[in-house]
């Protein structure tokens, strides 16, 4: 299922958490967010290393990030548009820790990853025609061994994830993204290809899997399917194979779109994926943070009969904070910071950045609106905002790129966001919430600072600055104009906020 929103398996876990009423259910959820945290910093890391590593002179070139950034997409296509809701059934059916039921789901898993990899290998030669890269007929069938890998990994990671363990869940993702690294650097050392990016794709769905059953014995799954169990997994996914497919377009269609649009130009494709590492970070954090914290905190007030209105207003002033100053400082000093960290065939991703930062605000002022819908039993929200940013995209991303190339194309992407957003806007306002100038008026600080921190770096470059010391003039200046807002979100953290 889609992160969008941060609902999915890690919501399950709130739904399983809050039905049972347990005690330290608060102290539970914020431990689990913590150790989310440390895991999602710590891949977010790792692979942001490997990218400086491995975008260095002499290592690999645009076109392999490129070839690699359409493989990753392709691959997260053929899971979306088979998924069923079997990793989240685990956590939210109530016999979800029964033998039996976790054997029927691993098995539909094991069985799905086979297909999976059977479909991926007969349609590589048409892919490769479709995009005209060649390469991929080689490349798709190897990387997409990782279907048949993360298939086979033990249902206990998501017995850990329904009991808020997300502590052992933290380090194994770390273990493996460190593989994953390693297989890269060794094998750009040794022979500089696009396939030191698949071996190092391929090397970290296997550590995970391994580990998966290594670090937890008492869960050794068999194959089996037992019917009441499977007609309970395919009912649980019946809206999820509907939302699914819906979200991973509105997740990676600027992939796969941009991979058709820059045919002959793949490059560029893998320059516009260091934007998206840089652009997407702050998102991918809060994203799993909204579904440790925000939930749990909206599926307890309703369950007490407490008033949801005041905690959805406490709980989204902080991520929009915490992710509003992130993005605007990406946009005030993207560019300087990738003049510093990567060499001239790298350089247009800086302005790349911009647009992408803009359009993750969108992104992450939803986190809390989708969790707020999921907690009150409406996921077809979901299903309606993933389907008016696809809508979107469709609108304003040929208009832009027609218009103004490359940049129009990129805004186009980030007004398909605005519009995902909007939908989840309409449906706040049949449900009470009609205040939304948190929104607006973050969403100006953000053009703002971020706008105006941009043109004083531009400025700056163009005196003859060094761009660290620009970056050391513009990074302040944002956080500067972002105290006032920061300090009020601490604290409504605390429970302080004023009235």
């Amino acid at each position: 299922m889609s992160e969008a929103g941060g609902t999915g398996e890690e919501a399950g876990v709130a739904v399983e958490q809050e039905s049972g009423a347990r005690p330290g259910l608060r102290q539970l959820g914020l431990r689990g967010a913590f150790w989310m945290a440390i895991g999602q910093g710590g891949s977010q890391g790792f692979r942001l290393a490997g990218n400086l590593v491995l975008t260095r002179p002499g290592f690999l070139d645009p076109l392999s990030f490129g070839l690699m950034l359409i493989v990753k997409a392709l691959m997260g296509a053929f899971e979306a548009f088979s998924d069923i809701g079997i990793a989240a059934s685990i956590v939210q059916h109530p016999d979800g820790e029964a033998p039996r039921f976790r054997d029927t789901a691993w098995t539909f898993q094991v069985l799905r990853g086979l297909l999976l990899y059977a479909v991926l290998y007969l349609a590589a030669r048409p892919i490769a025609a479709f995009y005209d890269a060649p390469a991929l007929e080689d490349l798709l069938p190897i990387a997409g061994l990782g279907l048949v890998l993360a298939g086979l990994a033990s249902p206990a990671l998501q017995l850990r994830k329904r009991r808020l363990d997300m502590r052992s869940l933290a380090w194994i993702d770390l273990c493996a993204e460190g593989v994953a690294f390693v297989v890269m650097v060794v094998h750009a050392l040794v022979s500089p290809t696009v396939w030191s990016l698949v071996y190092g794709f391929v090397a970290g769905i296997a550590t995970r899997t391994l580990l998966s059953h290594l670090c937890f014995p008492d869960c050794r799954p068999r194959l089996g399917l037992e019917r009441t169990a499977a007609l309970a997994i395919l009912g649980f996914g019946a809206w999820i194979v509907l939302n699914t497919p819906l979200g991973f377009l509105a997740d990676q269609l600027d992939r796969l779109a941009l991979g058709k649009l820059f045919e002959g130009q793949k490059e560029l494709l893998g320059v516009y994926q260091i934007a998206i590492v840089f652009g997407g970070i702050p998102y991918l954090v809060l994203v799993k943070l909204g579904a440790g914290i925000a939930f749990p905190a909206f599926s307890k007030a309703k369950n007490e009969g407490r008033d949801l209105g005041r905690v959805f207003d406490g709980v989204r002033l902080p991520i929009y904070t915490i992710g509003g100053l992130a993005l605007a400082g990406i946009i005030a000093t993207g560019g300087q910071v990738v003049t510093v960290l990567y060499d001239a065939r790298w350089h247009d991703a800086g302005w790349m950045v911009a647009l992408v930062a803009l359009g993750q605000w969108f992104r992450v002022a939803s986190i809390p609106a989708a969790n707020y819908l999921f907690a009150l039993g409406e996921p077809k929200w979901l299903v309606v905002a993933n389907a008016a940013k696809i809508l979107g995209y469709l609108a304003f991303v040929p208009l832009g790129y027609v218009s103004w190339g490359l940049v129009g194309a990129l805004g186009g992407f980030a007004l398909g966001e605005a519009a995902g957003f909007a939908s989840y806007a309409v449906a706040l306002r049949l449900r009470g919430i009609r205040d939304l100038w948190p929104e607006l008026g973050l969403l100006l600080l953000l053009l703002a600072t971020g706008g105006l921190g941009r043109l004083l770096a531009d400025l700056l470059a163009g005196a003859g600055w060094h761009p660290v010391a620009g970056f050391a003039l513009c990074a302040p200046a944002v956080l500067l104009a972002w105290a006032p807002v920061l300090r009020r979100a601490l604290l409504h953290l605390r429970g302080r906020a004023p009235a």
